[in-house]
């Protein structure tokens, strides 16, 4: 329980037009970015307990291979901030023209 509450504690989180950068670590700190046009996918999850106490978890699915899976756990409005994110990804996915095709759908 404690290695996870220290991990969200010290996880942080700069949201921009153009990416999303996450620091971690308590000792040492490792920062990594990914590039909004990149997000595929954005998913909300609050379960009862997380509900009780106000907080929240966004996970996103991107095409970015260093992070192809992003999670923002533990952290209070995450409603707000999964639809900041939504609104952002689209808007940054418009204005560069990006768009999505998965090599998994065959048109027959």
């Amino acid at each position: 329980m404690l290695v996870i509450y220290l991990k969200i504690k010290y996880t942080r989180y700069k949201l921009t037009d153009q990416r999303l950068v996450i620091q971690t670590g308590v000792f040492s700190r490792s920062l990594e970015s990914v590039e909004l046009y990149r997000i595929k996918d954005i998913k909300y999850n609050a379960g009862f307990m997380q509900r009780m106490v106000g907080i929240g978890t966004v996970k996103m699915i991107s095409s970015d291979r260093s992070m192809p899976v992003l999670e923002l756990a533990g952290f209070r409005g995450a409603t707000e901030k999964f639809n900041q994110l939504r609104s952002l990804v689209e808007a940054c996915r418009m204005k560069r023209g990006v768009k999505e095709f998965d090599q998994n759908d065959r048109v027959i």
